[in-house]
């Protein structure tokens, strides 16, 4: 007896995943998906999607693209070539702000109330460290800032949504173990 296996879908050496998907908070038909093989933009509320070739946000990774949209309608995309803006739909994108090279873009994340507040993590590839910089100005300058535990390799981070002058982080020290503050 024979029996269809289905195939299996590969995405930067991976299987297809989704890091996350935003509605547009000015017009909810707008949505941003970040995926392990790149970026989609629907404009009809995810009826139709359509795909943002990863060669114009600074090439392809093995690192998933994190994704928002700002309070006017901006798109942000986050990878490890840095951060990702535009105004038409994916069309086309300008790089935002500057972190000093060799540092790697790993999250992204806007603050609930003041639009022009964000936060982005940023790890070292030579070594077992990063860290949060923060926008005040919508993404022209970054400044790092202080980091709970030293050589943290950070995963994520965020605005506590009760309580936004909180901010979260997660990710793993030179040992590997995981840890949250």
């Amino acid at each position: 007896m024979l029996t269809a296996q289905p195939r299996r879908a590969w995405a930067n050496g991976r299987q297809p995943n989704t890091t996350g998907v935003v509605v547009d908070p000015s017009n909810p038909n707008r949505m941003l998906a970040g995926l392990t093989f790149g970026v989609m933009v629907s404009t009809d509320a995810g009826l139709n999607w359509r795909w943002v070739c990863e060669d114009v946000l600074g090439g392809s990774s093995a690192v998933d693209a994190q994704v928002a949209i700002t309070g006017a309608g901006t798109l942000l995309v986050a990878n490890p070539n840095g951060l990702f803006e535009s105004s038409d739909d994916g069309c086309a994108w300008t790089k935002v702000g500057a972190i000093a090279a060799p540092l790697q873009t790993t999250w992204l994340a806007l603050h609930p109330t003041d639009a022009n507040r964000w936060l982005i993590a940023a790890n070292d590839p030579n070594q077992a460290g990063g860290l949060i910089y923060q926008t005040t100005d919508a993404g022209a300058h970054f400044d790092p800032m202080p980091q709970p535990q030293a050589r943290l390799y950070l995963y994520s981070v965020a605005f506590a949504p009760s309580q936004p002058t909180r901010i979260y982080a997660a990710g793993s020290n030179n040992a590997g173990s995981n840890s949250a503050y």
